[in-house]
């Protein structure tokens, strides 16, 4: 848990770089999840930004990790 989340977004790519929908796509075409969120400072200054890159295993997509 984090406290002071000042925003955070997830963004799903198909292994063609193409968008991934949840609820549309199979989750065999699920090839990363994006992950960025900031952080509100305590000292007042710009909110802290924080990013990764998520590659799902084992779904059978064709650039998963084994």
């Amino acid at each position: 848990l984090i406290d002071r989340v000042d925003s955070f977004q997830l963004a799903y790519t198909r292994f063609d770089g193409s968008v991934w929908t949840a609820g549309a796509d199979e989750v065999d075409q699920l090839a990363g999840v994006n992950i960025q969120f900031s952080l509100l400072r305590t000292d007042g200054m710009d909110s802290i930004t924080f990013s990764t890159h998520i590659n799902p295993r084992n779904n059978g997509s064709e650039n998963a990790p084994y």
